[in-house]
């Protein structure tokens, strides 16, 4: 179960980054636009066969416009409990970056038994 002792404050603060070293890196113009592919979700679907679905920036945009529309202004922690590499996290993370806020991602194990952790 989560206590105290195994959670751990790994926040970065933006302002001790170094960004005068990354200010001389050469920024690529990418021209990115909302009908690109942003990633891509790979599904078995019902034939067991592996296939990719693409996913485009307007889709994730749309999303974050509704996350921000429709989250409360108090919260303030989203608790992030879906795996990293599952769809759907993406939601947890669009929540809490379209507020500015601090997104908590709990370790897999921790998650399969979040009711008795909390």
């Amino acid at each position: 179960c989560l206590s105290y002792d195994k959670v751990y404050d790994i926040s970065i603060k933006l302002d001790s980054l170094e960004f005068d070293a990354l200010a001389k890196t050469r920024v690529m113009n990418t021209d990115v636009c909302l009908e690109n592919v942003a990633y891509i979700l790979f599904t078995s679907g019902s034939t067991g066969k592996p296939k990719g679905v693409q996913i485009e920036h307007k889709s994730i945009a749309n999303l974050e416009h509704y996350c921000a529309s429709e989250c409360p202004d108090s919260l303030v922690r989203t608790l992030c409990t879906a795996r990293l590499s599952w769809d759907v996290s993406v939601l947890g993370m669009l929540v809490s970056f379209s507020k500015g806020n601090t997104l908590c991602v709990i370790p897999p194990d921790f998650a399969q038994n979040l009711p008795q952790c909390l």
